[in-house]
């Protein structure tokens, strides 16, 4: 637990964040809300809104240095990061999240990551706007800029039609969909800036250390196969249906008409 002025926030090291005891729904992130400087934080709150400040010039803001997370709660982030003990105490926050080793494999040795797709390895070539199944010269893979419109609102995952055959992205035209498409299945992949937070923070400058702090490099992800009955589409199929239905007992009607 950690207080700023006179209110009192949980350490969440699991969700990098404070979250104030009695109101769940107030939390300061460590990552979006901070400046991190090495060796502590940087936060700019405001006490009428017990968070962030929305200006650093506003009446009453106050500029509060906050210890590390690795001080703050050192167990948490041992368990968390998978870190023994002597890598949390006393180090700063970004050598316990990210893996140096992988940091050195992703921009040293230039390894782009791999998303395993139902034990397929998917190489992701940020550079090249792809997700590229490796041994299959039959197609050129999974184009990320394709896949926006499937993204969640957070930017952490997409979710799409996949021909594990094919292993390519089947673009939906979901006023069309009146069955489940055989063949296929539901997948969710990693966003581009979690699967390769470094890749992502290269194309679009972006801050690579506090991007790797919030997804910290990994060598292999995992896609994940969601039940069809989990989504939206058995909804969407239904619908559809009835309104195929009903579209033809018009066509019908019409044509009695036209028969009198």
């Amino acid at each position: 637990m950690y207080r700023i002025n006179d209110v009192d926030f949980f350490v969440e090291v699991s969700k990098a964040r404070l979250r104030e005891v009695g109101n769940p729904g107030n939390t300061i992130s460590f990552i979006h809300n901070m400046t991190y400087n090495g060796n502590h934080y940087v936060l700019y709150y405001d006490p009428r809104l017990k968070n962030v400040a929305d200006s650093i010039f506003d009446d009453g803001v106050a500029v509060v240095s906050l210890p590390m997370m690795s001080a703050l709660d050192p167990d948490g982030m041992a368990q968390h990061y998978n870190r023994p003990m002597e890598r949390v105490v006393g180090c700063a926050d970004y050598d316990v999240m990210v893996d140096p080793q992988q940091m050195l494999k992703r921009t040293v040795l230039n390894e782009l990551p791999v998303i395993m797709v139902l034990d397929h390895p998917f190489v992701v070539d940020i550079e090249n706007d792809l997700y590229q199944p490796k041994h299959d010269i039959r197609t050129m893979g999974i184009y990320i800029s394709r896949m926006r419109d499937d993204a969640d609102d957070q930017q952490e995952f997409y979710h799409i039609l996949y021909d594990p055959e094919q292993h390519r992205r089947i673009p939906v035209d979901w006023f069309a969909m009146t069955a489940i498409p055989e063949g296929l299945v539901v997948l969710e992949l990693p966003h581009e800036r979690v699967a390769d937070p470094v890749g992502y923070a290269q194309k679009y400058n972006l801050d690579q250390r506090k991007l790797t702090m919030e997804f910290p490099p990994k060598a292999v992800h995992h896609a994940r196969v969601i039940p069809w009955e989990q989504t939206q589409i058995p909804k969407v199929i239904l619908a559809n249906q009835k309104k195929e239905r009903q579209q033809q007992k018009k066509r019908i009607r019409k044509k009695g008409k036209g028969l009198n």
